[in-house]
């Protein structure tokens, strides 16, 4: 398969990250920065080609003619359309372009010249909605058309969960069918086994049927229930489409401060968007004027300014004044690890997300979908399970899967479950894997559709 990226950013190095680790895979990746694409290729197993991705005599140096995909991941709305363009004119019949905005969308889908656009910060405003009306989950994802959820929790002090192994959890609830698929522990990641026992402190994430979800939030002794008072930081389009969106829900109270670099709508234009928000305009500082609305009374402070540094500081403050959860937007990828280890709740990042929902309609042999999990970092991945492949016939206990991999769900016949040890794999069934990100590869060995000789 081959894949032309027109982009070099943030939201480009991580579809050629990604990408390349796949055997199959020849990436190029076009920019009008040389530096940068030398550095991106000194990194990965790519091909580079320096020039606007705009222009076709530079998509035919990337061997766009013969591209299975185009990706237009740069962060200028017209360079991917024309990108588009340019590749359909050449043949690419997948053609998918990073776009954000509304009325640029329509037109494109009009006209038919991208395949699929995705806007980044719609995709983040869903992300942060999701974790708002599930309150006490850090990660919340829905797989497998919706019939199985992936859940990040936290363990609490004292509660059912510390100090307790995973044998002893399955046994004592025996009643459900769930599987605990990661954990963080002290900053660390681990995808967990049964012997291992959980802490206070420790994030974990079940694999549940969506219908049995409620079930778990009763394990873990914690109330699922939708974050009711909430302010916001940052009037921009991740903020403002998180109050919209609560408006339409209704039953919110929302507070939104603007900052310096948001949005430049007026006031005036701002309430009339918004007319069930409360929008304030501080003159100076935004944390004394957020702490003069009752800040520390919210149910929720989502900082989602342009400024990753305040929304930081911001969220850090709202900790140590009360404020129950905080929802984090920052840009820098070095940042999101650390997010939990601060102090601070939830780390979103608009261009992974971007990125991850690029890579959702990219079929590369039998993976179908992946996805990363914001709760604990790591990446839930679907599988078709081909009649020809090693895995069909097979019991989930004889499964030979990569090291920091397990298997989450299975969907066969339009019917999702979590397995246990003894249930069979067969061919045609979809399966949700999570696990670290480096294991992708070894992954798409396991289902691929040649059997061991």
């Amino acid at each position: 398969m081959n894949v032309v990226i027109i982009g070099a950013g943030d939201v480009g190095a991580h579809l050629a990250r990604f990408l390349s680790s796949e055997e199959k895979v020849n990436v190029t990746v076009v920019d009008v920065d040389g530096k940068r694409l030398h550095e991106l290729g000194e990194k990965l197993d790519i091909a580079t080609v320096t020039g606007s991705g705009t222009l076709e005599s530079v998509l035919l140096k990337a061997g766009a003619p013969e591209a299975d995909y185009l990706m237009a991941a740069t962060n200028v709305d017209e360079i991917n359309l024309l990108a588009c363009m340019a590749a359909e004119r050449l043949g690419v019949s997948q053609r998918i372009a990073r776009i954000r905005s509304d009325e640029l969308t329509l037109e494109v889908k009009r006209l038919g010249q991208a395949t699929l656009t995705v806007n980044p910060d719609r995709a983040a405003a869903k992300a942060v909605l999701d974790l708002l009306l599930h309150s006490t989950a850090k990660d919340y994802q829905e797989f497998l058309g919706g019939q199985l959820r992936l859940l990040s929790l936290d363990v609490e002090k004292g509660g059912p969960l510390d100090g307790r192994s995973l044998i002893k959890l399955a046994q004592k609830f025996d009643h459900l069918k769930f599987r605990i698929v990661a954990r963080v522990s002290g900053g660390v990641t681990s995808i967990p086994g049964g012997s291992d026992i959980l802490h206070a402190g420790d994030t974990v994430t079940f694999a549940v049927r969506s219908r049995e979800s409620v079930e778990v939030f009763r394990m873990a002794d914690v109330i699922d229930q939708r974050s009711r008072n909430v302010m916001i930081l940052g009037a921009t389009a991740v903020g403002m489409t998180v109050a919209s969106n609560l408006e339409r829900l209704g039953g919110s109270n929302v507070k939104l401060f603007r900052t310096p670099r948001d949005t430049n709508l007026a006031d005036f234009d701002l309430a009339e968007r918004l007319p069930r928000t409360a929008v304030f305009s501080p003159k100076g500082k935004e944390i004394d004027a957020m702490a003069q609305e009752s800040l520390g009374d919210m149910d929720v402070l989502l900082s989602l300014s342009p400024d990753e540094e305040k929304n930081i500081i911001t969220g850090l403050v709202a900790k140590h004044l009360g404020v129950k959860r905080t929802i984090t937007l920052v840009q820098n990828t070095d940042y999101m690890p650390i997010i939990k280890t601060i102090g601070l709740d939830v780390g979103i990042n608009s261009r992974l997300i971007a990125a991850q929902e690029m890579l959702k309609f990219v079929k590369l042999g039998q993976l179908q979908q992946q996805s990363m999990l914001h709760g604990t970092g790591t990446l839930a991945t679907i599988f078709r399970v081909g009649m020809d492949s090693p895995m069909h016939g097979k019991k989930v206990f004889e499964l030979n899967l990569p090291e920091d991999t397990i298997l989450a769900g299975v969907q066969r016949k339009g019917e999702a479950f979590v397995p246990a040890g003894p249930d069979e794999i067969r061919g045609g069934d979809q399966v949700l894997v999570v696990g670290r990100e480096g294991q992708l590869a070894a992954l798409e060995q396991c289902f691929s559709e040649t059997r061991e000789s």
